[in-house]
């Protein structure tokens, strides 16, 4: 059962005491990375050393950040920024999200997980070369082994006059530990308190030797993840009674009787039920249309969950023979799946003389899968005739099949993804003659993607059906069920009687896979020059010039049974894709003292696509304000751009998604999971948007340190994938109120279609896929506040202590002009997404405001930490009548504890934290296994152990 939520109330109000307290929040990061002595390029610029950064809203969480937390994975660290929403980190394939299994992404301010540049030590890196959920593509940030992390540096502005395209919300640079030295080992293991189990264990090092003028740091990293399945979570079941990974589609399944059924002894004229009972009177004329469907007899016998004739529980008045026969899908999914990971790393750089330095990256990351869960087997959605003479048909007449092949007796069939990343970087760095340096470099990386789905063939499946299936039969010249030519049996009788049991033979030649080979390749020449160019009466401006060559690759290659069209039952294959892409760019920057205390950092980047793409030239102004030693103001504005990737424009893939569907001409609104077929678009225009950025600063007034950042972006021309529940809710309305033409020929149904004779209505079969295109949106204009602060204390004898509060409020985020239906009426409509899970828009899930409190305690060998997590309540905006429950998924608070302790000799550390203290379960939403991964962890109360040595130089 849920856990209690007695924090639910009181921490928002402590929260807010706090934040009183501070005055304004701070993000702890940007005061926990260690000071570096040297001269450094901070993310958001290419100069060295420049006071001017300080206008630029970065924060860094620094080493000492990571090890107090543990053994933090990537995508722990990014779930839990406030300034991330809706990144897609953790794996629910009911929800949508059944493509990035095991990999980890970031989105800044809820845009996308697109609209983030990733760098690694300032470097660009390849997209994973499958798309996620959403259709976005994005960077696999697990590519560094945590142990050769040094630092996070993000960037929480628009910065594509200094980075290019991609840089819209803001820009995330992992930098590593490249000048450690010694030898250093750390390993984790974590678990559930509950009683299912799920371990995740790491082992880890990292190696540095260093002489008078190189130096080489190697890092490795091996962890398990294992897996969890749905059903052994108790709050996964909750309002299983209401449909919950329920399908109405099983196997055993109901035999259709089409229109024109003549036999009274096989079943009573539909026509005189519909005369008896008022209450069909909403359905009457589509059931006449499209036949109704009569139960398996042994559908309760075989573990299947019995409904009525459109899918719901209400008595409608029927025969117990009339309706359909349902199941659970929920034991054949998974929380997490099983996964084995493998991360190595490699930095080296050397001075070849006093004026110029060779330096070398090289990273291998690989992932396997295994064991992802699916239902025994899809529904069949493009229904097949079954003809009175196959064996199984338990009525005896021709009828329509409405199950799948392979249901709740079978086991799941299991699904594996490998995915294998490189990385090469190269280059030099040095002086020219006494004022110029430069830095200049090629990098090449590279994701591989290979995956296989079980699948049954279309063809091989209705064959079956007419006696024509099996490997060896001719289905020219064979006689049905004679020789080589098999009956195939989809109801209870296979499994009751064995005269009528399927011959292996046939149900093995049904089955096939949905089988890709994806590799997605990054090629970047790069150079960039800086010098001090000349004296002001402040001081001395600053530039950085630069040209960058970027060649985009992806390459998609599929089995021959998946490029055929409709060759599946229920999951569509797609094309192969060969395409490339070549950007060219220049850029420059300065770095100007305005005044003793005014500062201004400017830049501007022309990039180039090519003739098709276009061209584009980005400005930045960013000033820096020093009041005095603790107080300043930032400001920065600037204009981005963003191209169409590969992916948006040539690719074709399918993802399952829930879908809400009203059956047109009357009937029970059911939900369900369809293919939702995402195909390019090579017409789409590029994004542009226009961030504006005003900060406050205060620092070291006494140990009081605080941030006040307000953002806005307005965004156009937004790439995005057409919402398929949207498309689906607007055919529902038009036809339903007869409007010429309702049909939208993206929405794919079963040939259960009819004409009423006397209102022109078309009544509609259950959808079998949905194809939605990338498209330009209109506009988003999105808002918000960062409130980031620390207070320090100095407790002698009994160390230090930091109270800390990092707050992220959304004011709004407006969409513009999409089309929608607003009472009923089919329309444009502006959305203001803040506060929902935006089901039936282009948006993510958009909670109002995110904070995070914490206690951090540093003794003399001792570390304690003490984090309060909260997430605002927003609205479930499930689609219309597929709503079912309370149209608010609750606040979310979690409380975590972490613990280190220092042995004495400096080396050895030994941590312990536990996560979600109180073992609070998500919120419940209306979605499949009751909770949305993009905002909640499924995980409930964890520990982790963790040690961690250091076996010195």
């Amino acid at each position: 059962m849920r856990s209690g939520s007695f924090l639910k109330n009181r921490v928002p109000l402590a929260l807010t005491a706090v934040a009183m307290l501070l005055g304004t929040g701070g993000m702890s990061y940007a005061q926990t990375a260690e000071e570096v002595l040297e001269e450094i390029t901070v993310t958001g610029s290419y100069i060295k050393g420049s006071s001017t950064t300080g206008a630029l809203p970065v924060v860094v969480v620094g080493r000492n950040e990571i090890e107090a937390l543990g053994s933090p994975t990537t995508a722990d660290i990014v779930n839990n920024l406030t300034i991330n929403t809706g990144s897609e980190n953790r794996s629910n394939a009911l929800g949508g999200q059944n493509r990035n299994t095991g990999t980890a992404n970031i989105n800044l301010r809820g845009l996308g997980l697109d609209k983030t540049l990733i760098l690694f030590n300032g470097k660009r890196q390849t997209i994973h070369s499958t798309s996620a959920g959403s259709g976005a593509s994005f960077v696999d940030i697990n590519l560094i082994p945590s142990i050769a992390l040094d630092r996070m540096e993000i960037l929480k502005d628009g910065a594509a006059a200094t980075y290019g395209s991609d840089a819209v919300a803001g820009v995330v640079n992992f930098i590593t530990r490249t000048d450690f030295q010694g030898f250093e080992v750390s390993g984790s293991y974590r678990d559930r308190t509950d009683t299912a189990s799920q371990a995740n264990w790491d082992i880890s090092g990292i190696w540095g030797w260093s002489s008078d003028n190189s130096n080489l740091v190697i890092a490795g990293a091996y962890s398990e993840v294992e897996q969890l399945s749905a059903e052994k979570v108790d709050w996964t079941v909750e309002q299983l009674e209401a449909n919950r990974a329920v399908s109405t589609l099983a196997g055993p399944g109901s035999l259709i009787l089409t229109p024109d059924f003549t036999d009274p002894a096989q079943i009573t004229n539909l026509t005189n039920y519909i005369g008896s009972f008022g209450a069909l009177a909403p359905v009457a004329q589509a059931l006449i249309a499209g036949g109704a469907p009569n139960n398996d007899p042994g559908c309760v016998a075989n573990n299947g969950i019995p409904f009525n004739i459109s899918g719901g529980t209400a008595d409608l008045g029927f025969p117990p023979e009339f309706g359909r026969c349902g199941y659970s899908f929920r034991e054949h999914f998974n929380l997490a799946d099983e996964q084995e990971k493998i991360n190595l790393w490699m930095t080296f750089e050397t001075d070849l003389d006093d004026n110029l330095q060779f330096y070398a990256e090289a990273a291998y990351y690989s992932v396997d899968v295994s064991d992802i869960g699916n239902s025994p087997s899809f529904p069949v959605l493009r229904f097949e005739v079954i003809p009175a003479e196959n064996p199984g048909n338990f009525l005896g007449v021709d009828g329509i099949y409405l199950g799948r092949p392979f249901g709740q007796n079978f086991p799941s069939q299991l699904s594996f993804r490998d995915y294998e990343t490189y990385r090469f970087v190269s280059g030099f760095r040095g002086a020219i003659g006494e004022n110029w340096e430069f830095d200049t470099s090629i990098s090449y990386s590279s994701n591989n993607v290979v995956e296989s789905t079980p699948t049954v063939l279309q063809q091989s499946f209705s064959d079956g059906l007419d006696g024509l299936g099996g490997p060896n039969c001719d289905t020219a010249t064979g006689t049905p069920g004679v020789g080589d030519c098999m009956w195939f049996n989809p109801f209870s009788t296979r499994f009751s009687d064995p005269a009528l049991a399927n011959d292996p033979a046939v149900e093995n030649f049904m089955r096939s896979s949905n089988d890709l080979d994806q590799t997605a390749d990054l090629l970047v020449f790069d150079l960039v020059l800086t010098r001090s160019l000349w004296d002001m009466n402040a001081g001395t401006v600053e530039g950085a010039f630069g040209v960058q060559f970027r060649d985009e690759s992806l390459k998609v290659s599929r089995n021959l049974e998946a490029t055929i069209t409709d060759n599946f039952i229920f999951v569509g294959g797609g094309q192969n894709v060969n395409q490339t892409q070549d950007v060219f760019a220049v850029f420059g920057e300065l770095a100007i003292p305005l005044t003793e205390n005014l500062e201004a950092q400017v830049a501007v980047r022309y990039e180039d696509y090519g003739a098709q793409i276009g061209d584009t030239v980005d400005p930045k102004l960013a000033l820096l304000w020093s009041v005095n030693d603790t107080l300043a103001f930032r400001a920065s504005a600037s204009t981005t751009f963003r191209a169409p990737t590969l992916h948006q424009r040539f690719n074709r893939e399918t993802n399952l998604i829930p879908l809400g569907d009203v059956p047109i001409g009357g009937g029970t609104p059911t939900t369900g999971f369809k293919g939702a077929e995402t195909t390019g678009n090579p017409n789409l225009e590029p994004e542009t948007a226009t961030t504006f950025n005003f900060g406050v600063v205060l620092s070291d007034i006494g140990n009081f340190n605080m941030t006040l950042d307000y953002w806005n972006i307005d965004f156009e021309d937004v790439i995005v994938i057409e919402n398929a529940q949207t498309k689906v809710t607007i055919e529902n309305v038009l036809c339903n109120a007869r409007t010429p033409d309702c049909r939208d020929p993206d929405i794919i149904r079963n040939p259960l279609v009819g004409e009423d004779p006397n209102d022109n209505l078309q009544h509609s079969g259950e959808i079998s896929k949905v194809i939605a295109q990338f498209v330009n949106a209109p506009t988003i204009e999105t808002s918000g506040v960062d409130l980031n602060a620390t207070l320090g204390f100095d407790t002698n004898s009994l160390g230090s202590l930091v109270v800390g509060l990092d707050y992220s409020y959304m004011f709004d985020y407006d969409i513009g002009s999409i089309p929608g239906v607003v009472g009923g009426v089919v329309t444009t409509v502006d959305i203001d997404a803040v506060g929902s899970r935006n089901d039936s828009n282009i948006a993510t899930s958009l909670p109002q405001f995110r904070a995070n409190a914490y206690l951090d305690w540093y003794g003399e060998r001792h570390n304690a930490k003490l984090v309060v997590r909260h997430i605002d309540e927003y609205e479930d905006d499930k689609s219309g009548a597929n709503q079912q429950f309370n149209s608010v998924i609750d606040s979310w608070t979690t409380v975590d504890l972490y613990y280190n302790f220092n042995f004495s000799n400096d080396r050895s550390t030994l941590g312990f934290n536990v996560t979600n203290i109180a073992d609070e379960d998500p919120p419940f939403a209306d979605q499949d296994l009751n909770f949305d991964a993009r905002v909640h962890s499924p995980f409930g109360r964890q520990y982790q152990v963790v040690f961690r040595h250091n076996f010195g130089n």
